[in-house]
């Protein structure tokens, strides 16, 4: 995947002699605060290190939902004396993936590395499953972002989902790069979108009130 992420970034199909990584990296956020960057990627051209370096975060997974339900059909799996696969693979209906608390556990360090990286004169890649790729889109004014593919982007949004084009086997799920969920823009306007979200609501501070002696009041 860091390969595929690589080739991503720097638009370009390379040797893997030529991508360079540092694993779990400190960033330095104060004296005494600081945080880890799942990798710093660089790309050796010659003797060199090409301009584009980045730190890339990946997102590995987040919380189900109906979690008992879940737990109950591996229950079953367990204590049935002709279990298989196919008891674990049926479907249930009501589980789903929880997006909110997946960007929750993510936004502050997602803000915070990005910020370091973009200061430092680097870049921010942040690799993240579709269901989190679409849920970030869905609260973003897209068209309000530049693409900047091929130009001084800061900021890569790569979407990686499951490589279905692939035979199933036992072991790892294969996985790929989703080409059709890409954003290549600036890290400062996309936060500015995420934070600059709603707007005056004329009814918010209006209505009933419930004062605290238990009286009421319309305003």
């Amino acid at each position: 995947m860091l390969k595929s992420v690589a080739d991503i970034i720097y638009n370009d199909n390379l040797p893997l002699s030529d991508i360079l990584i540092k694993r779990d990296q400190k960033v330095q956020i104060s004296p005494k605060r600081s945080y880890q960057a799942d990798f710093i990627m660089a790309r050796k051209v010659g003797g060199k290190l090409h301009q584009i370096q980045a730190i890339v975060e990946m997102q590995g997974g987040g919380e189900t939902s109906h979690t008992g339900k879940i737990s109950k059909q591996v229950e079953e799996w367990e204590t049935n004396p002709d279990r298989n696969n196919i008891i674990l693979a049926s479907l249930i209906k009501e589980s789903g993936t929880i997006e909110t608390n997946a960007w929750r556990r993510q936004q502050e360090q997602f803000i915070v590395k990005g910020n370091v990286a973009v200061q430092t004169g680097g870049r921010m890649v942040f690799c993240i499953g579709v269901p989190l790729y679409d849920y970030l889109m869905a609260k973003i004014n897209k068209q309000a972002l530049q693409d900047l593919r091929n130009f001084n982007w800061s900021l890569a949004l790569i979407a990686i989902s499951e490589d279905t084009a692939k035979s199933p086997h036992p072991g790892p799920i294969p996985l790929k790069i989703d080409t059709e969920r890409m954003l290549f823009t600036n890290y400062h306007n996309f936060v500015n979108e995420l934070t600059h979200q709603g707007g005056p609501d004329p009814n918010l501070f209006k209505g009933t009130f419930l004062g605290l002696d238990g009286s009421s009041i319309t305003i």
